[in-house]
């Protein structure tokens, strides 16, 4: 019978312990059931470390990245490609991550939920495209994102609906209250759902917000 451990790496911030980014590279690839990873403690954490990672585990859930300053883009866009189990992602104060990468990881098939804080370089491009691919998510942060704006944040049409305008010959012309913002599955929903959380969607509308939904 062959018995299959549940893998956990845990190497939290200030925690007291003598591994680096060497060490944990030259032994990811022989941890296959690895399925949570809190690697924030590991100041150093390279692109090579976090793609060996993501090509070894392939049943890895929940991966906390916060404050690993050397992760980039390039080892993003790996996981994005190899992490689809992942459930759950915290890249907390990775500066160096753009729109690029977060277009990428908001196609998770899985992820529920996504903590983006202190990001400088992402923008409202990239976190409309987590509102329209990422449909089981259930928690985002994106506080102290300072380049965010209104527009990476759903729509909601008005209340009465969009008004047509009709020219001399009876065709439907352009929409008076045409959304200045593209659409996205979120601005489909019905307008007595949006209604109904009017008051939730003000509260995010922030560049310091905790969306959870």
């Amino acid at each position: 019978m062959t018995h299959h451990h549940h893998g956990h790496l845990d190497f939290p911030p200030n925690a007291s312990h003598d591994i680096t980014d060497d060490a944990l590279a030259d032994v990811l690839l022989s941890c296959p059931n690895i399925e949570t990873a809190t690697l924030s403690g590991i100041p150093d954490l390279s692109d090579r470390t976090v793609i060996r990672l993501a090509n070894a585990a392939d049943r890895l859930a929940e991966v906390d990245l916060s404050g690993c300053t050397e992760v980039t883009d390039i080892s993003m866009l790996d996981f994005a490609r190899l992490g689809t189990a992942v459930e759950v992602l915290k890249l907390n104060g990775v500066a160096g991550l753009t729109d690029r990468a977060i277009c990428a990881l908001a196609r998770l098939p899985r992820v529920v939920e996504l903590e983006l804080c202190d990001l400088p370089l992402v923008t409202a491009f990239s976190v409309r495209d987590i509102w329209f691919y990422c449909r089981q998510l259930r928690r985002l942060r994106l506080s102290s994102c300072t380049h965010l704006t209104d527009k990476a944040f759903p729509n909601p049409p008005p209340s009465d609906g969009p008004t047509q305008e009709t020219d001399s010959v009876g065709k439907r012309g352009k929409s008076s209250t045409e959304p200045s913002r593209p659409s996205s599955w979120l601005d489909a929903l019905p307008h007595s759902t949006w209604r109904a959380s009017t008051n939730f969607l003000s509260s995010v509308r922030s560049t310091s917000a905790t969306v959870t939904r």
